[in-house]
């Protein structure tokens, strides 16, 4: 049974919908901006038409591997930035709840959805501290979790926990403690050690961890340290490890 912190209940409300009408960094950290959202507005047109993440299209051929057939349930994709996940994941036949705290993004991705997929899409404008997170079967948080605060990580991992369903899914990126953003305390930053804390009770499908230095999107050159995790919630609760390449 996943402890919360005091005083926090995991996803205690209704859901609540407020929509408004190559694995890259952002061109600065957003979290040392001036304008955090015009940063990120900026990132999402430097990578507009980009192709899904990589973790994300490993995550989806788990899926469609292991139950070709069967209806798709509900998504949520934590961090939903410019939406490309999303609008996959919608194309697959998922509901989705397409989550972030920057209205660049609600408004991005609630243009860039079909009409024809408006009765399985919502959006959530909310910051980590403040996401609720109904009952899912696949939870994908791409280069989001790293922007949750350390003192908000726990919280949010908790509700994260409480989300998945049995059986569900879930697939994130987490930055390692040799990231060249490792300084900025505003961010989270975990060891393997930690991430095995946190992915306890969980099977753990593929494990990848990531360190080089090349160019970003916007930086001529950056050091990178990252964790390429997906898992899932086993029926029976029971916590098994397979796949794991470090």
């Amino acid at each position: 049974m996943l402890a919360c912190p005091p005083g926090v209940r995991p996803n205690p409300d209704p859901l609540r919908s407020q929509v408004i009408a190559g694995d890259d960094y952002p061109t600065e950290n957003p979290m040392t901006a001036n304008d955090p959202d015009d940063s990120w507005a900026e990132y999402y047109q430097k990578v507009a038409d980009r192709a899904p993440r990589e973790l994300f299209r490993r995550l989806m051929a788990l899926v469609e591997a292991g139950a070709p057939d069967a209806p798709r349930g509900q998504a949520i994709d934590l961090g939903c930035g410019d939406g490309t996940e999303t609008l996959a994941l919608l194309a697959a036949g998922w509901h989705v709840l397409a989550v972030d705290s920057s209205p660049a993004a609600i408004r991005l991705v609630a243009e860039r959805a079909r009409p024809l997929d408006a009765g399985r899409f919502q959006t959530q404008l909310a910051a980590f501290d403040e996401v609720i997170l109904p009952p899912a079967d696949l939870l994908y948080a791409g280069l989001s979790l790293p922007f949750c605060p350390p003192a908000q990580f726990s919280a949010l991992w908790c509700k994260i926990r409480a989300a998945l369903r049995p059986g569900a899914w879930l697939a994130a990126h987490f930055f390692g403690v040799r990231d060249s953003w490792a300084s900025n305390t505003a961010m989270s930053f975990h060891t393997v050690e930690a991430l095995h804390a946190l992915l306890a009770g969980l099977t753990i499908v593929q494990w990848q961890e990531v360190e080089d230095d090349r160019p970003s999107a916007f930086e001529a050159m950056k050091h990178f340290h990252y964790f390429e995790v997906i898992a899932r919630r086993s029926d029976s609760g029971e916590s098994r490890h397979a796949g794991r390449g470090h």
